[in-house]
């Protein structure tokens, strides 16, 4: 499914939001290509509780376990790129073997890998400190690697998910309950066409209710997730999937039907488990804040999908990527206020 949605070539809420930063990080956002290397752990474990949710039938294909914990991402970029180089000579299956040892100098210096080592130092220790992540990517394949640590973690997330006594019932088999898992949403705001994709929409067909979910993870306190919510700007995201879901076909054919669609909620869990996860439930006003931005009581002004789109027209219109709409049309200065 995420492979599916990826195809779409219409406009997300992550790049588009990206343009109230400004029209070069719009630029940098879309034109981003998956590059092989080393993802960030902890975007990795996100879609792995994600996927344990989700798509738990696949665990096992997409994922390969690895025993180390301990090999650092500076070891891992210098291992892939070993790793790159052993899998175009074919037959070469482990790291120690000597046909690599110009690859590895190669890779360390690409790096900036302890400059000062000898290079035979350079190379016993790439040897020693990565071998077993080199022997993972032998095993794994196209498989994600993550480590033991990381998995029994999601695990534990999981589950403690599936039986909080006030989420639970987001997992609820009962015959009523329909869960639409990673459902795409496709939808033109001002004449611009946008993709969504959401993790859930919980239905209950008894109750006749409608209930869009989003989980995240975080490795902090789940407590502070309020704080993150401005600053990573989900109510531009919760915003943006709401106007989608409202758009959407299936959805809007059981609303005519009397069914209610309840506000958009967060499902937060954290990585440590410190404390239960929580839900966290927009309102009105975030909604409002998301689509049309606003001003907070301490006087910080905020835009939202609405500017956003219009940033995204006038840039589209003048193909002027180079400066911000209000730079160009201040005639390119900066007014300075107290």
């Amino acid at each position: 499914m995420e492979e599916n949605y990826r195809k779409i070539k219409k406009v997300n809420q992550s790049t588009l939001k990206k343009i109230l930063v400004s029209p070069q990080a719009y630029i940098r956002a879309r034109d981003k290509v998956d590059e092989e290397g080393v993802t960030p752990e902890h975007f990795v474990f996100g879609r792995m509780v994600d996927d344990m949710l989700l798509n738990p039938s696949e665990i096992d294909n997409l994922y390969y376990v690895m025993d180390d914990v301990g090999t650092s991402n500076a070891i891992k970029e210098i291992i892939r790129n070993v790793y790159d180089f052993a899998k175009l000579e074919n037959n070469i299956t482990l790291i120690v073997d000597p046909k690599l040892e110009d690859a590895i100098l190669n890779a360390c210096e690409m790096y900036n890998y302890q400059p000062r080592y000898k290079p035979e130092t350079k190379i016993s220790k790439i040897q020693e400190l990565g071998g077993i992540y080199f022997n993972s990517l032998n095993n794994a394949g196209k498989k994600t690697i993550v480590s033991k640590e990381d998995y029994n973690s999601a695990t534990i997330c999981v589950a403690a998910l599936k039986t909080d006594k006030y989420i639970s019932k987001y997992f609820s088999k009962a015959k009523e309950v329909e869960n639409l898992d990673r459902f795409i949403v496709e939808f033109e705001l001002k004449g611009i066409p946008c993709k969504g994709e959401l993790d859930r929409i919980h239905i209950n067909h008894s109750e006749k209710i409608i209930r869009p979910i989003d989980f995240k993870y975080t490795g902090k306190s789940v407590l502070g997730f309020k704080f993150d919510f401005w600053k990573y700007r989900y109510d531009f995201q919760g915003a943006f999937y709401t106007m989608g879901i409202l758009r959407n076909d299936k959805i809007k054919a059981l609303v005519l039907e009397g069914y209610k669609l309840l506000p958009f909620q967060y499902i937060v869990v954290e990585k440590d488990m410190n404390n239960l996860p929580m839900i966290f439930e927009f309102t009105d006003s975030i909604i409002s804040m998301g689509q049309l931005g606003g001003t907070f009581p301490n006087g910080k002004v905020i835009e939202g999908i609405s500017q956003a789109l219009e940033k995204y027209v006038y840039h589209n219109k003048t193909n002027n990527w180079d400066y911000s709409k209000e730079y160009i049309d201040s005639g390119g200065k900066v007014m300075l206020t107290l």
